[in-house]
Protein backbone atom coordinates (compact mmCIF):
# COMPACT_ATOMS: atom_id res chain seq x y z
CA UNK A 1 0.00 0.00 0.00
CA UNK A 2 1.36 3.44 -0.84
CA UNK A 3 2.33 5.84 1.90
CA UNK A 4 -0.36 8.29 0.77
CA UNK A 5 -3.12 5.76 1.49
CA UNK A 6 -1.76 4.83 4.91
CA UNK A 7 -1.77 8.50 6.03
CA UNK A 8 -5.21 9.37 4.64
CA UNK A 9 -8.16 9.70 7.00
CA UNK A 10 -10.93 7.95 5.12
CA UNK A 11 -14.59 9.01 5.31
CA UNK A 12 -15.80 5.59 4.12
CA UNK A 13 -14.20 2.19 4.07
CA UNK A 14 -16.03 1.20 0.86
CA UNK A 15 -17.71 3.10 -1.99
CA UNK A 16 -19.99 1.10 -4.32
CA UNK A 17 -20.12 2.38 -7.91
CA UNK A 18 -22.96 0.81 -9.93
CA UNK A 19 -25.74 1.32 -12.48
CA UNK A 20 -28.93 1.51 -10.44
CA UNK A 21 -31.40 0.10 -12.92
CA UNK A 22 -29.30 -3.06 -13.40
CA UNK A 23 -28.20 -3.94 -9.90
CA UNK A 24 -29.68 -1.71 -7.15
CA UNK A 25 -32.55 -3.98 -6.12
CA UNK A 26 -30.63 -7.24 -6.32
CA UNK A 27 -26.85 -7.61 -6.18
CA UNK A 28 -25.95 -4.16 -4.85
CA UNK A 29 -28.62 -4.15 -2.12
CA UNK A 30 -27.35 -7.54 -0.88
CA UNK A 31 -23.71 -6.42 -1.09
CA UNK A 32 -24.47 -3.21 0.81
CA UNK A 33 -26.45 -5.07 3.50
CA UNK A 34 -23.67 -7.62 3.95
CA UNK A 35 -20.97 -4.96 4.26
CA UNK A 36 -23.07 -2.83 6.63
CA UNK A 37 -23.99 -5.84 8.80
CA UNK A 38 -20.27 -6.61 9.08
CA UNK A 39 -19.71 -3.10 10.44
CA UNK A 40 -18.04 -1.78 7.29
CA UNK A 41 -18.78 1.92 6.70
CA UNK A 42 -20.07 1.81 3.11
CA UNK A 43 -21.20 4.61 0.79
CA UNK A 44 -24.23 3.89 -1.37
CA UNK A 45 -25.58 6.87 -3.30
CA UNK A 46 -29.18 6.76 -2.10
CA UNK A 47 -28.20 5.98 1.49
CA UNK A 48 -25.51 8.57 2.17
CA UNK A 49 -26.18 11.68 0.07
CA UNK A 50 -27.20 14.65 2.15
CA UNK A 51 -30.54 16.04 1.03
CA UNK A 52 -30.22 19.33 -0.79
CA UNK A 53 -26.60 18.74 -1.82
CA UNK A 54 -25.60 18.62 -5.45
CA UNK A 55 -25.07 15.08 -6.64
CA UNK A 56 -21.71 15.68 -8.32
CA UNK A 57 -19.67 17.29 -5.52
CA UNK A 58 -21.08 14.96 -2.86
CA UNK A 59 -20.22 11.89 -4.92
CA UNK A 60 -16.77 13.28 -5.68
CA UNK A 61 -16.13 13.78 -1.96
CA UNK A 62 -17.32 10.24 -1.22
CA UNK A 63 -15.12 8.75 -3.95
CA UNK A 64 -12.04 10.66 -2.79
CA UNK A 65 -12.78 9.75 0.82
CA UNK A 66 -13.21 5.99 0.34
CA UNK A 67 -10.43 3.51 1.01
CA UNK A 68 -11.84 0.77 -1.25
CA UNK A 69 -14.04 1.23 -4.30
CA UNK A 70 -16.15 -1.59 -5.69
CA UNK A 71 -17.10 -1.00 -9.33
CA UNK A 72 -20.07 -3.16 -10.38
CA UNK A 73 -19.99 -3.40 -14.17
CA UNK A 74 -23.33 -4.43 -15.65
CA UNK A 75 -25.12 -4.45 -18.99
CA UNK A 76 -26.16 -0.79 -18.95
CA UNK A 77 -23.31 0.58 -16.83
CA UNK A 78 -21.63 2.63 -19.53
CA UNK A 79 -24.91 4.06 -20.76
CA UNK A 80 -24.91 6.22 -17.64
CA UNK A 81 -23.03 9.50 -17.72
CA UNK A 82 -22.96 9.41 -13.89
CA UNK A 83 -21.27 5.98 -13.92
CA UNK A 84 -18.71 7.14 -16.48
CA UNK A 85 -17.97 10.34 -14.53
CA UNK A 86 -17.60 8.36 -11.32
CA UNK A 87 -15.37 5.74 -12.97
CA UNK A 88 -13.12 8.41 -14.44
CA UNK A 89 -12.69 9.97 -10.98
CA UNK A 90 -12.26 6.54 -9.35
CA UNK A 91 -9.43 5.60 -11.69
CA UNK A 92 -7.77 8.99 -11.18
CA UNK A 93 -7.87 8.45 -7.39
CA UNK A 94 -6.58 4.89 -7.85
CA UNK A 95 -3.57 6.22 -9.77
CA UNK A 96 -2.86 9.24 -7.59
CA UNK A 97 -3.56 7.96 -4.06
CA UNK A 98 -3.45 4.19 -4.43
CA UNK A 99 -7.07 3.58 -3.50
CA UNK A 100 -8.03 -0.06 -3.97
CA UNK A 101 -10.42 -0.62 -6.89
CA UNK A 102 -12.25 -3.95 -7.01
CA UNK A 103 -14.25 -4.59 -10.18
CA UNK A 104 -17.25 -6.92 -10.11
CA UNK A 105 -18.65 -8.07 -13.45
CA UNK A 106 -22.39 -8.64 -13.04
CA UNK A 107 -23.96 -10.18 -16.16
CA UNK A 108 -20.99 -9.09 -18.29
CA UNK A 109 -17.46 -10.44 -18.61
CA UNK A 110 -14.21 -8.52 -18.28
CA UNK A 111 -13.53 -9.16 -21.96
CA UNK A 112 -16.94 -7.69 -22.84
CA UNK A 113 -15.97 -4.45 -21.11
CA UNK A 114 -12.58 -4.37 -22.85
CA UNK A 115 -13.87 -5.32 -26.31
CA UNK A 116 -16.76 -2.89 -26.34
CA UNK A 117 -15.13 0.08 -24.61
CA UNK A 118 -14.68 1.72 -27.99
CA UNK A 119 -17.47 -0.06 -29.90
CA UNK A 120 -20.82 -0.52 -28.14
CA UNK A 121 -19.75 1.83 -25.38
CA UNK A 122 -18.50 4.29 -27.98
CA UNK A 123 -22.00 5.71 -28.41
CA UNK A 124 -22.33 6.33 -24.69
CA UNK A 125 -18.85 7.81 -24.56
CA UNK A 126 -19.58 10.14 -27.49
CA UNK A 127 -22.89 11.13 -25.89
CA UNK A 128 -21.10 11.79 -22.60
CA UNK A 129 -18.33 13.79 -24.27
CA UNK A 130 -20.84 15.84 -26.23
CA UNK A 131 -22.60 16.60 -22.93
CA UNK A 132 -19.20 17.55 -21.46
CA UNK A 133 -18.48 20.02 -24.27
CA UNK A 134 -21.97 21.50 -24.12
CA UNK A 135 -21.54 22.25 -20.42
CA UNK A 136 -17.89 23.31 -20.58
CA UNK A 137 -17.81 25.48 -23.70
CA UNK A 138 -17.12 29.18 -23.43
CA UNK A 139 -20.58 30.82 -23.53
CA UNK A 140 -19.07 34.13 -24.68
CA UNK A 141 -18.24 32.70 -28.10
CA UNK A 142 -20.84 33.31 -30.77
CA UNK A 143 -20.96 30.28 -33.11
CA UNK A 144 -22.75 32.42 -35.72
CA UNK A 145 -19.57 34.40 -36.25
CA UNK A 146 -17.69 32.18 -38.71
CA UNK A 147 -14.17 32.89 -37.44
CA UNK A 148 -15.13 32.44 -33.81
CA UNK A 149 -17.48 29.58 -34.64
CA UNK A 150 -14.77 27.60 -36.46
CA UNK A 151 -12.31 28.19 -33.62
CA UNK A 152 -14.97 27.23 -31.08
CA UNK A 153 -15.82 24.09 -33.06
CA UNK A 154 -12.14 23.06 -33.22
CA UNK A 155 -11.72 23.47 -29.47
CA UNK A 156 -14.94 21.54 -28.87
CA UNK A 157 -13.77 18.68 -31.10
CA UNK A 158 -10.46 18.58 -29.20
CA UNK A 159 -12.33 18.51 -25.87
CA UNK A 160 -14.56 15.69 -27.15
CA UNK A 161 -11.54 13.71 -28.32
CA UNK A 162 -9.71 14.20 -25.01
CA UNK A 163 -12.80 13.30 -22.96
CA UNK A 164 -13.48 10.21 -25.10
CA UNK A 165 -9.86 9.08 -24.68
CA UNK A 166 -10.06 9.67 -20.93
CA UNK A 167 -13.29 7.66 -20.56
CA UNK A 168 -12.00 4.82 -22.73
CA UNK A 169 -8.79 4.74 -20.68
CA UNK A 170 -10.75 4.59 -17.41
CA UNK A 171 -12.93 1.73 -18.71
CA UNK A 172 -9.94 -0.16 -20.03
CA UNK A 173 -7.86 0.33 -16.88
CA UNK A 174 -10.70 -0.75 -14.58
CA UNK A 175 -11.58 -3.81 -16.65
CA UNK A 176 -8.07 -5.27 -16.42
CA UNK A 177 -7.84 -5.06 -12.62
CA UNK A 178 -8.24 -8.34 -10.76
CA UNK A 179 -11.91 -8.68 -9.91
CA UNK A 180 -14.88 -11.01 -9.77
CA UNK A 181 -16.97 -12.30 -12.65
CA UNK A 182 -20.28 -13.03 -10.91
CA UNK A 183 -21.26 -15.57 -13.59
CA UNK A 184 -18.62 -17.82 -11.99
CA UNK A 185 -20.44 -17.67 -8.63
CA UNK A 186 -24.03 -18.49 -9.60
Amino acid sequence: MSSSTSKTKWIYEVFINFRGEDTRSNFVSHLYATLSNAGINTFLDDENLEKGKELGPELLRAIQGSQIIIVVFSKNYVQSSWCLDELEQIMECHKSTGQVVMPVFYGVTPSFIREYASQTFGEAIVSKTNHFVLHNSDPRKNPRNKAQGDDHYSRDRLKISEKKDSLEQALGDASILAGWDMDNYR
